[in-house]
């Protein structure tokens, strides 16, 4: 039987009972509404789905379960083909009386009176919720699972589920955290949250009653907090998130295969509410899909920088043998073993001093050598990981300042990024690069001589940390060879404290080991900048 045809004559005849009861159709959402979309009469599946009484719905617009989603040329569309005399079929997302969206497949078309005007509108629903949380959940992991098999990281996979969660309802906030030494917590991605918020709770420790993460991820169990401003876990931070218009929390811990947490999920409302059937079945869903990302992503991570290092060992042990051999170690044992020899038939007290000393720096600069060939065989795999650039500095860059000063007399230019700047490299990789380029710094140049630290996000793929000295500088061919093992120009070891030159070799082998790179400007007589460049998070 055709709906419409149907309904028409007993609209017409002002049978409302017959329309919202009919058989048929009892089981669907149905609601009839004058002209003007005022709400004439609704059946208990409306009641039911949207959580209004009856005679909370009778007379009031259809605005009263807008859920505010769909924009000016959604409704537009809407009313224009329902002015027509047509049938509008669509979908539609509403919000129950608690503040929960939910969706309904929807027929709304006009319906005439006995004269043959229009008279109002029936609107007959499905509810679809559940297949529309099923489909986003899925639609999320085929996404964020792709981009890692095409090379993204894990921050990016959390990046796309938070843009399909936040389709379920735009009004929520979300933040997936990951656990960083079993103790603190590092935000990966958010949605809704300000800036002061994420900054202010950014590496907070987990504890028993720390928040809803810092005890979801302690205790290994979903917490949830209806009232921020009551609950004694948000004692010490709810004015953070009240003065976001955070009201509610729930967080889900995020654990890997063998039942270790690793992070947590976290959805947040403007409502002091606990969540719905639906909105539990949405935050368990969601944590098992983060750490299969996390574990894929981690597991390509490993093998592609395995691969990567293997190789790069390889031409890494053939290069130092070879210019170690050729152009160091064998002359250089042929004229300590000269000087040796010398040395022990020489009765000449002068002479015999000059000969001790060749033959003590030839063994030094032997040692020397030593240790590059150790470099060479002492490669391995690194492990990436998320991290504050600005903290980095401030725990780890400052001391290598200092101790490559020591007692030497510098002037030093800092200049700090005020902003967070999360990026993605091996810390020890980076404090060892650090260390290198800042001990060149330092050799380079002179008591009152100054020496610059810059650390800033150069764009959205880059973040820099720069130390320029205003030291003898280099030829651009010197600065072509600098990265080479021992190709620095002697004339500049000549003005200052003698080195090896192997230095910004292996500072340089460190970061592009894990992604980064580094950039050499100099100019002869005014300086030298080297810049690490290391990958932003993504």
């Amino acid at each position: 039987m055709d709906t419409r045809s149907w309904i028409s004559p007993a609209i017409a005849g002002l049978d409302f009972e017959r329309i919202i009861t009919a058989p048929l159709i009892e089981h669907n959402i149905i609601a009839v509404t004058d002209l003007d979309g005022v709400i004439r009469h609704v059946n208990d599946r409306f009641c039911e789905v949207s959580g209004y009484d009856r005679t909370a719905l009778v007379g009031q617009n259809y605005h009263v379960i807008n859920s505010g989603i769909h924009d000016q040329a959604f409704w537009a569309s809407f009313w224009q083909t329902l002015q027509a005399g047509q049938t509008w079929h669509g979908e539609i997302c509403n919000r129950n009386r608690k503040g929960v969206l939910y969706w309904v497949e929807s027929a709304v078309f006009p319906v005439e009176d006995s004269s043959g005007k229009v008279a109002g509108y029936v609107a007959i629903q499905t509810d679809v919720t559940k297949q529309k949380l099923s489909d986003i959940l899925i639609e999320a992991e085929h996404q964020a699972l792709s981009a890692i098999g095409s090379g993204a990281h894990f921050e990016a996979a959390c990046e796309i589920i938070l843009d399909f969660l936040v389709l379920i309802d735009p009004a929520m906030g979300l933040s997936i955290l990951e656990l960083e030494d079993n103790r603190l917590l590092r935000h990966v991605a958010t949605r809704n949250l300000s800036q002061n918020y994420i900054d202010a709770i950014d590496g907070i420790a987990i504890g028993k009653s720390i928040g809803s993460c810092g005890a979801a991820a302690f205790n290994n169990e979903l917490t949830v907090v209806e009232s921020i401003a009551t609950h004694p876990n948000w004692s010490e931070y709810k004015h953070l998130a009240l003065a976001d218009g955070l009201k509610a929390c729930w967080s889900k811990p995020i654990c890997d295969g063998e039942g270790h947490v690793i992070g947590t999920v976290a959805i947040y409302y403007p409502q002091e509410r606990g969540p719905t059937e639906r909105e539990l079945v949405l935050i368990n869903a969601t944590a098992p899909v983060i750490s299969l990302a996390h574990k894929i992503s981690k597991d390509r991570d490993v093998l592609v920088y395995a691969k990567m290092e293997a190789e790069a060992l390889a031409e890494a042990r053939r290069l130092f043998i070879a210019n170690l051999n050729h152009e160091f170690r064998t002359p250089l044992t042929h004229v300590i073993g000269f000087a040796e020899l010398l040395l022990a038939k020489e009765e000449d007290r002068d002479k015999r001093e000059s000969l001790a000393a060749i033959s003590t720096a030839g063994n030094d600069l032997l040692q020397k050598v030593e240790k590059a060939l150790d470099l060479a065989d002492s490669q391995r795999p690194v492990a990436l990981k998320r991290f504050d650039l600005r903290r980095f500095w401030m725990d780890e860059g400052q001391r290598i300042l200092n101790e490559a000063l020591g007692e030497e007399k510098r002037e030093i230019d800092l200049e700090l990024e005020t902003t967070r700047l999360p990026v993605r490299f091996s810390i020890e990789n980076l404090a060892k690069s650090l260390q290198h380029v800042i001990s060149n710094a330092v050799r380079f140049s002179r008591d009152g001589d100054t020496i610059g630290v810059r650390i800033a996000r150069r764009d959205s793929d880059w973040a820099i940390i720069q130390i320029s000295d205003s030291g003898p500088g280099m030829t651009p061919d010197l600065v072509q060879r600098a990265t080479k093992a021992f190709e620095v120009g002697g004339n500049v070891y000549l003005q200052r404290k003698s080195g090896i030159g192997l230095g910004l070799t292996v500072a340089n082998h460190l970061m592009t080991q894990c992604g980064g790179k580094m950039e050499i400007e100099s100019v002869e007589g005014q300086g030298t900048t080297v810049t690490l460049c290391i990958p932003c998070a993504r």
